[in-house]
């Protein structure tokens, strides 16, 4: 019993290790591509196309202009990953008004009023007004937001799904291949198994590398800024929106908010820039953990395609559908795996011990 417990400890500390570099690199694609930026981009152009479709040739670069903003964007221009209702309303109409817009804007209500001299009733010019435009925004901003944190979680998902199949082939992760060898191969079962409780330190180390840049960016510009000294105890963020909304409650002032702000954009990015470098040091130690149990996660020599088997081939795609299953998944399982195995080790040796009473009784004293 207690080998096929060893076994599954074995593959779950593999599953786990390579679904952390599976995570790592996920989470490097997203900071590089800026994922959650471009999908906020789409909600916000597909929200003025719906408000105003006579503007759709204009509404990404409205969008986009938005998003840039200096009190939003990070460092370098990059379009900010979150957006408040009043942020965007009050941005909007700036942005409406420079002149960059004038052109476009002056274009589009000329061809409105020759349209709505050939047509009085002008259903479809509902939200030329202002107020019209405004209450549009209020009434729909926070189903296009979720539609956002959807779609945005749709794509990482398959970034992550995708790494997930291309590190089992990359790998030749099979499945069964594993399961077979660590049934016969004592010693490298017995080393990963020493190994689990180095690769659960680690993907603690990868958890946290995921929670939240915003509220250690407050913490660190506590820190370096006399001014932001005043902050209270920040707590956990989820969007940059709500960090910046935190800091503004407790200065007050929104004019000397303000420079704290930009100050805290630019900090922000350097701390995601961070997080990919520290990406990088879990997945090196994660090889080293593999390399000290004896595990090589690249085979050497690497075997060729031309003469895979269909059988390796169905290993591939089982590795590869249980990668997808994501990193917490493991993680609770070998945790839990590892926290049964000194239980099932001591119920076998009371057993052995029992077994060995009955069968060897002391012998009696002789009389």
């Amino acid at each position: 019993m207690l080998q096929y417990l060893d076994m599954s400890i074995a593959f779950a500390a593999v599953m786990l290790g390579v679904s952390v570099l599976v995570t790592a690199l996920t989470q490097v694609v997203n900071a590089i591509l800026a994922l959650r930026g471009q999908s906020l981009l789409w909600g916000l152009e597909t929200l003025l196309t719906y408000i105003d479709p006579d503007f759709k040739a204009h509404a990404r670069k409205i969008a986009d202009k938005i998003l840039r903003h200096p009190l939003l964007s990070h460092t370098g221009g990059r379009r900010a990953t979150a957006i408040r209702r009043e942020e965007f309303i009050a941005l909007l109409e700036d942005t409406m008004l420079d002149q960059s817009f004038a052109g476009a804007i002056a274009a589009v209500e000329t061809q409105r009023q020759a349209l709505l001299e050939n047509n009085p009733s002008g259903a479809h010019f509902r939200f030329k007004a202002p107020a019209e435009y405004r209450k549009g925004l209020e009434l729909w901003f926070d189903r296009v937001m979720n539609r956002v944190s959807e779609r945005f979680a749709l794509r990482s998902r398959w970034v992550s799904v995708s790494f997930a199949v291309m590190l089992a082939v990359a790998f030749r992760l099979d499945a069964i291949a594993l399961l077979e060898k660590f049934s016969t191969d004592v010693e490298l079962r017995t080393s990963l198994v020493q190994s689990a409780d180095a690769l659960l330190d680690h993907a603690d180390d990868a958890f946290a590398l995921s929670a939240s840049a915003y509220t250690e960016t407050i913490i660190r510009l506590k820190t370096n800024n006399e001014a932001a000294q005043q902050l209270g105890v920040p707590p956990e963020f989820f969007s940059a929106a709500a960090a910046r909304d935190w800091m503004r409650a407790q200065i007050g002032d929104s004019t000397r908010a303000a420079p704290l702000l930009r100050e805290y954009n630019k900090l922000l990015d350097t701390v995601l820039r961070e997080k990919i470098g520290h990406w990088v040091e879990v997945a090196d130690s994660i090889h080293s953990d593999f390399n000290g149990a004896r595990f090589t996660l690249i085979p050497k020599p690497y075997p060729g395609w031309k003469n895979i088997s269909l059988r390796e081939m169905i290993g591939l795609v089982i590795a590869s559908i249980l990668l997808s299953l994501g990193a917490p998944f493991w993680y609770n399982l070998l945790k839990t795996l590892t926290s049964l195995r000194p239980r099932v080790a001591d119920i076998i040796d009371r057993e052995k011990r029992a077994a060995s009473e009955k069968t060897d009784p002391p012998s009696k004293a002789s009389t």
